[in-house]
């Protein structure tokens, strides 16, 4: 049980900060437009919601999956299906519970379901071969992370327009430019090497 949250909580603390879905892997900053923080908020909590319950089901078809000798890429379709039913089940659960919810959610619920960081936050987790606290931690780690350089990436976009950047660097790019440096200083900082 020790083991268990140790394995959490080293997973989850890895997944903010070093192997950030965004800045280490460079997936789903896209929901940045014009939304408000709160916004991005809420966002950012589906996707924690959904890349930790089905970090749960991942673990569990990627358990029964591996004594096969499968290779990820084929364990990946499953994690897609895992993915597509929690996002059924928790859209028919709401549609039960709370339509009201579900009427207000909807588009953000199938963004954030089917969202690039969800669905690599799970390949990851296979990849490094965690146990079941090592997946619901990074499973949980990725989606607070996700929401943090959301949350940051929102801040440094309100800071660009009001300084004086060169036309061809104004929005996009600028912004780029911005995730690249970040994503430098946390490879600085790991220490990535190159495959042999």
């Amino acid at each position: 049980m020790l083991q268990l949250l140790a394995d959490f909580f080293v997973a989850a603390l890895t997944a903010i900060a070093l192997e950030n879905v965004v800045f280490a892997r460079g997936l789903g900053p896209f929901h940045l437009g014009e939304s408000a923080p709160q916004d991005l908020v809420v966002f950012g909590a589906l996707v924690t919601g959904i890349t930790t319950l089905s970090s749960v089901l991942c673990w569990a078809v990627d358990t029964l999956l591996k004594p096969f000798g499968l290779p990820l890429y084929v364990r990946s379709i499953a994690f897609l299906l895992c993915i597509c039913i929690l996002y059924f089940g928790s859209y028919a659960g709401l549609a039960k519970k709370a339509p009201g919810l579900l009427a207000q959610y909807q588009g953000e619920l199938s963004r954030a379901a089917f969202n690039s960081a969800a669905f690599g936050a799970l390949l990851v987790a296979a990849s490094e071969r965690y146990s079941l606290g090592g997946w619901i931690g990074f499973g949980l780690g990725s989606g607070i992370g996700y929401t943090g350089a959301l949350l940051l990436l929102y801040i440094a976009q309100e800071q660009f327009q009001m300084m004086d950047i060169p036309k061809v660097f104004r929005g996009l790019p600028i912004l780029l430019v911005y995730i690249g440096i970040i994503s430098l200083s946390i490879y600085g900082l790991i220490g990535h090497q190159l495959p042999a």
